[in-house]
């Protein structure tokens, strides 16, 4: 069975021995920047140290990441058609 599982990094790990598809989806934007209507910057956004990475796991996922492992509310960055495989 296929699980789609997220993840966040320091940096990225070598993952070619995942059996499944990964995405690296790099740093992510917290917070939207504010800027004012001649687009200067009137705060700068929030940006993640960590790199995020989704995993649709054809095997089980391993359980050496499953310390990097994230559960988001509302995630920043979804695979398309892919929902219903999501494990919070």
């Amino acid at each position: 069975m296929e699980t789609y599982v997220k993840y966040e990094f320091d940096e990225v790990p070598d993952l070619s021995h995942i059996e499944g598809d990964v995405v690296i989806v790099g740093k992510l934007t917290l917070q939207e920047g504010v800027y004012d209507e001649d687009g200067n910057e009137m705060e700068p956004p929030i940006i993640s140290d960590k790199i995020a990475v989704d995993i649709i796991w054809r095997t089980e996922p391993l359980e050496e990441l499953e310390i990097f492992r994230v559960t988001p509310t509302t995630p920043k960055h979804t695979i398309s058609g892919q929902n219903e495989l999501y494990q919070p």
